[in-house]
């Protein structure tokens, strides 16, 4: 199995998994960390860190969001934002900060915690945010990661790559889906060991997806790989785990269907999917939105109740295949020989992929 490069920003992190049997030690699973809140003064110190954390690589405007994601974005991108605030809310189960808009009504940036160095006033701030669009007619969402005051750090100014020839540049504008290059794994030995950011990760990615299904256009390989990268990014879950269980799923096959009803690429039960926002399972893009969300909320769940690296991503991997409930009435893994076979067989491609088999 050939290996997968890891982005720069995410934070479940895995180096070394076992593959035969499913007891060992707990510090071979993923590591679940979660981005905090600022909550009593503002993240000066750190803030310049996400950044890098975060390949932000400019700075805008709450008015230029939209102009820069297009209408036909769909995914999770983080921005740096630099916006007045107008005011802030919270309730049980939503927080938030109102920004300003200078041509319409004030923008909402969700939170976990509005920063009490907020509450109150009314002051120009700099934000790390994550924006998310889960489909072409759905809402911009924006949720905030950090906060800091606005001469804690300048302004971050955008410098256009050099581009190679002029011919490159009339071929890449008259079809840049055409002309996207999809880089085989397999002329990658060391990619295994390269931590890279997201939009380096997303061809090599591409060309992984396309190697284990032919019958995808390029086009469809890279709005995969782009949709795994984003959304892996933005609901903080290795890239890496999502593809083997692609793999296994699917193999990735947008338009499959189990003989029990699972659609798509994450093979999402219908009750599922509409739990989850999707309303095409077979588009992949929206597929791949509802299964990440989902298994991110499994991880969170199952490290809450055990503690257990290890053992949260062997419960996740059983609740994802049989369902919680049948995690919950057994105690962990049921004795499901599907089941079983299931987390036992994306252990092993994800440990091949991390290269630490």
């Amino acid at each position: 199995m050939n290996r997968l490069p890891i982005t720069a920003s995410l934070f479940l992190v895995a180096i070394s998994i076992p593959c035969q049997g499913m007891a060992a030690a707990d510090d071979v699973a993923p590591k679940i960390l979660t981005v905090t809140t600022p909550t009593t003064s503002p993240s000066v110190e750190s803030f310049p860190v996400q950044r890098k954390r975060f390949a932000v690589d400019r700075t805008l405007r709450i008015d230029q969001i939209e102009p820069f994601l297009t209408r036909k974005f769909m995914g999770a991108k983080f921005l740096e934002l630099r916006a007045t605030v107008k005011g802030s809310y919270s309730s049980p189960g939503m927080s938030g900060i109102l920004l300003e808009h200078p041509k319409a009504d004030p923008v909402a940036l969700e939170a976990e915690a509005v920063p009490e160095w907020l509450v109150g006033r009314e002051i120009e701030a700099r934000f790390l945010v994550r924006a998310e669009r889960s489909e072409a007619a759905a809402p911009l969402r924006l949720y905030m990661i950090a906060a800091c005051t606005i001469d804690a750090a300048p302004d971050l100014v955008y410098v256009p790559p050099k581009v190679a020839s002029k011919a490159a540049t009339q071929t890449v504008t008259k079809s840049p889906t055409a002309t996207r290059k999809l880089t085989p794994i397999a002329s990658r030995s060391s990619v295994g060991r390269q931590i890279l950011p997201a939009n380096q990760v997303t061809p090599i990615y591409a060309g992984f997806i396309k190697q284990r299904n032919r019958r995808l256009s390029n086009a469809e390989a890279y709005r995969i790989a782009e949709s795994v990268v984003s959304f892996s990014v933005g609901y903080g879950v290795d890239a890496r785990l999502i593809m083997s269980i692609i793999m296994v799923e699917s193999g990735f096959n947008p338009y499959a269907t189990s003989r029990k009803g699972a659609m798509g690429l994450g093979q999402l039960m219908p009750k599922t999917a509409a739990g989850l926002g999707v309303r095409s399972a077979y588009d992949s893009a929206e597929n791949l939105y509802g299964m990440i969300k989902h298994l991110r909320r499994l991880l969170d769940k199952y490290y809450a109740q055990t503690g257990d690296s290890q053992r949260t991503l062997h419960l996740s991997l059983a609740a994802y295949n049989a369902g919680e409930g049948n995690v919950k009435k057994y105690g962990g893994i049921p004795p499901f020989r599907e089941t079983r076979n299931y987390v036992r067989k994306i252990v092993d491609i994800y440990a091949s992929l991390t290269g630490s088999r």
